[in-house]
């Protein structure tokens, strides 16, 4: 036997026995004692080939590097009742410790990161521990704390995969925070102590239940998010819940009953559950950050209070449409002065209002798609619109209220309602990136003002737009541009945009000459004039414009363009209207690669 420095006068009244496995580049665990000599604790290691003994409190062993096999540990000494700290998180311990000997007394536990670490017996502590961690171990079954009665300021017992239940004293508290995320709890979790301020039992899928008690302590942070949580979810013991609050992606869970907070919440997450009914939050008037109790089909309300807190995300939206689900009537967010950032309500089909209060709140992104909003949408009052504002598919909605906004927009949808006469959009400078308004039939016009972003799309199809239609202001138009299917659409005034054009659809309408000379600068692809009923002499200036553009002023984004003006057109011919439009085409095709369908 070889021996480390070890105190000969060391008596040995008392062994904990425990087991390690797994390579590990050093054995480094440490405890303290209270009034204890250092040199009355000794280690036994068993590396496979001789016996270890080392005195001391802690102690670094590397002779287990790259050893795989389970191994006998043994430590002694004659007062483990006065061990107050005992760290040996990342040691590869095995199996089950019983660390019953360790007494009363106040405590300190250290031990996470041990992966084939599978049970605890815990010693009885009428103290305080100070922190108790067993955090991505393998604690499997049950965990048994009720020898422990005194308080503990942190709990951690999360990632312990097959970790199905924790027994407490119902004499203990826990008053820091209690971590028992990722595990495999399963059945009703019963908490007998005031919740502390900071509560995580999230990603346990078996769990269906948790109990409280009275609780006054400030909450940052509740978390019971991916459980199974079933029926109603009583809160109301919790006088001061706020901060972080997150209980979504529970599919049973049917309800959540609170009682009065003044505590400020920064989240409020209750998404992807089966919430049904109204659910009243009218309790917290100190709401804000972000709320999200979306994906909720049988939630048919939601009842606020007022909050001067900023919300920079507020979403009751459902992910996919669907029949009878959702918001039903008016939803009034009006006690809100501070709303802003992503508003969504989209795929509410009973939704039939949405009630604003004047804020100043930059909007990125605004959904109220797939409702039923109806009438005027009266949005006078958000001078922060901007980003990403969807309202499509709203069939009874027929007008739409703005106020000015300097903000940029990627994207402005409101196609597929029934949006009527002109559509006044002269108060949005950053108007760019994707526009459409298309399948709105009582549409008669839009009106726009100068706007330098670049457009992707631009859809204005399927309208009633007449007789002209002006976007000569948005000088950097390009993508995918429909006019089409305007009937009584007789002129367009094109942009002067140098951006690439994919398509420039303005088929069966009834147009007469365009002038194509202000997107010169641009690249072209695909232009559809087809079922426009033009004579003949506004074909040939059309398709000699065209040449023009080629031959005299070089344009190398006009070559190879595939053109549609067949149809209701007339065909073209050489002279009409003082211009030789079969030979423009003919040369076209023949010098320039165009593809053309004519009458």
């Amino acid at each position: 036997m070889s021996r480390g420095v070890f105190n000969s006068n060391n008596k040995v009244g008392d062994v904990i026995y425990l087991q390690k496995s797994g390579s590990t580049s050093s054995f480094d665990p440490l405890f303290n004692f209270s009034g204890l000599d250092p040199s009355r604790v000794s280690w036994r290691l068993d590396n496979g080939s001789d016996i270890i003994q080392i005195a001391g409190n802690s102690i670094t062993y590397t002779g287990f590097t790259s050893d795989t096999s389970i191994r006998s540990i043994q430590i002694r000494g004659n007062k483990f009742t006065n061990a107050n700290n005992i760290q040996m998180n990342n040691d590869n311990l095995y199996g089950d410790i019983d660390f019953s000997l360790l007494g009363s007394g106040d405590k300190t536990f250290y031990l996470w990161d041990n992966s084939n670490l599978t049970g605890i017996t815990n010693p009885y502590v009428t103290g305080i521990t100070s922190a108790y961690n067993v955090s991505s171990c393998n604690i499997t079954g049950n965990l048994d704390m009720t020898p422990i009665n005194g308080d503990i300021t942190s709990f951690q017992v999360h990632f312990n995969p097959n970790l199905t239940g924790i027994t407490h004293n119902t004499a203990s508290t826990v008053t820091g925070s209690y971590y028992a995320y990722t595990c495999d709890l399963t059945g009703i979790l019963n908490i007998p102590f005031s919740t502390p301020q900071s509560f995580r039992v999230d990603n346990n899928d078996k769990l269906s239940g948790i109990t409280h008690v009275l609780s006054t302590n400030v909450m940052s942070s509740y978390y019971a998010d991916r459980c199974d949580l079933i029926g109603n979810h009583d809160m109301s013991m919790f006088t001061n819940l706020g901060g972080d609050f997150r209980i979504y992606s529970n599919s049973n869970l049917t309800g959540i009953t609170h009682t009065a907070s003044t505590q400020l919440f920064t989240i409020y997450y209750a998404y992807g559950c089966n919430l049904t009914g109204n659910h009243d939050i009218s309790m917290f008037p100190n709401l804000g950050g972000t709320f999200w109790v979306g994906n909720n089909p049988n939630l048919t309300g939601v009842t606020h209070t007022a909050s001067t807190q900023v919300f920079n995300h507020y979403n009751v939206s459902h992910s996919s449409p669907s029949t009878n689900i959702g918001l039903i009537g008016n939803h009034d967010i009006s006690m809100f002065p501070n709303l802003g950032g992503n508003f969504r309500l989209g795929n509410n089909d009973r939704l039939t209002g949405i009630t604003h209060t004047a804020t100043t709140q930059v909007f990125t992104w605004y959904y109220a798609y797939g409702c039923d909003l109806t009438g005027n949408h009266d949005m006078s009052m958000l001078t922060g619109l901007g980003g990403d504002f969807r309202i499509y598919s709203n069939s009874g909605l027929t007008s739409v209220t703005h106020t000015a906004s300097t903000q940029l927009f990627s994207n402005y949808n409101v196609n597929n309602c029934n949006i009527s006469g002109v559509h006044d959009m002269s108060m949005f400078t950053g108007l760019g990136g994707n526009f459409n308004m298309s399948g709105n039939a009582l549409l008669t016009g839009v009106t726009h003002t100068a706007s330098t972003k670049v457009f992707t799309n631009y859809y204005i199809n399927n309208c009633d737009i007449k007789p002209t239609h002006d976007f000569s202001m948005l000088s950097s138009l390009g993508g995918n541009i429909r006019v089409d299917n305007n009937i009584e659409l007789v002129d367009i005034i094109n942009p002067p945009s140098t951006e690439d054009i994919t398509y420039y659809w303005a088929g069966n309408c009834n147009l007469n000459y365009i002038d194509f000379y202000p997107l010169s600068g641009a690249s072209i692809s695909d232009i559809q004039l087809q079922d426009n009923t033009m004579v003949v002499g506004d074909v040939n200036h059309i398709l000699v414009d065209f040449y023009t553009l080629n031959n005299t002023y070089f344009q190398p984004g006009w070559s190879g363009v595939t053109l549609d003006i067949s149809g209701t057109n007339a065909a073209p011919d050489g002279a009409s209207g003082g211009y030789d439009g079969e030979g423009a085409r003919s040369r076209l095709i023949n010098d320039y690669g165009w593809t053309i369908t004519s009458s």
